[in-house]
């Protein structure tokens, strides 16, 4: 088999102050890719191509100097080298990604974590 794949991709993403302790994001994603297969064994070539727009946002809020809780939510879409016995070239795979936590700094946020 010889596969080849090109791709391109970019983004928008903006953070956005709705106050002091409050600050959103939010972003968009465009990925673009060609994928191609020949299988060296019987000569079958296969291609297709996918786009798609992914969504991500998040949220900041700071509740003192040191701390802060965060939260974030994206959408993510690769495509997937190989083919199936009949040569057909794999679907891409989409995913959804859910992220939270806290963050500090201290001593003038010389030590982060």
């Amino acid at each position: 088999r010889l596969d080849q794949q090109k791709a391109y991709g970019f983004y928008l993403q903006d953070q956005i102050s709705l106050s002091d302790a409050l600050q959103i994001r939010v972003g968009l994603r465009y990925d673009d890719y060609d994928v191609r297969s020949l299988n060296r064994a019987n000569g079958i070539r296969q291609s297709r191509s996918f786009n798609r727009v992914s969504p991500q946002f998040g949220l900041v809020v700071k509740a003192s100097d040191a701390v802060s809780f965060y939260a974030a939510y994206g959408e993510g879409f690769r495509s997937n080298l190989g083919a199936r016995a009949n040569g057909e070239v794999f679907d891409p795979e989409f995913s959804k990604s859910y992220e939270a936590g806290a963050k500090f700094g201290l001593f003038d946020n010389r030590l982060n974590g």
